[in-house]
């Protein structure tokens, strides 16, 4: 399937090949200290865009969708 067919498909009620995967919503928004751990791990000399200043979930970051298969992009 793909992401947009995984995701409509469980909106209709209806069992997708896998549970669709968000991780840049507002409960799933992974931490600031993560973040900087992968971007690290991958060698990525630019972050993402930093969306809010607090001290936790500022940045979204497409590369990271895109390592996880992630099924959702946002847009801020």
């Amino acid at each position: 399937m793909t992401h947009r067919e995984r995701v409509i498909t469980a909106l209709k009620h209806r069992e997708p090949d896998r549970v669709p995967i968000d991780i840049w919503g507002s409960a799933s928004r992974i931490c600031n200290k993560l973040y900087f751990e992968i971007a690290k791990e991958q060698g990525w000399k630019e972050l993402g865009p930093c969306i809010k200043v607090s001290r936790s979930g500022d940045y979204v970051d497409d590369r990271v969708s895109d390592l996880i298969g992630s099924d959702f992009r946002h847009i801020n």
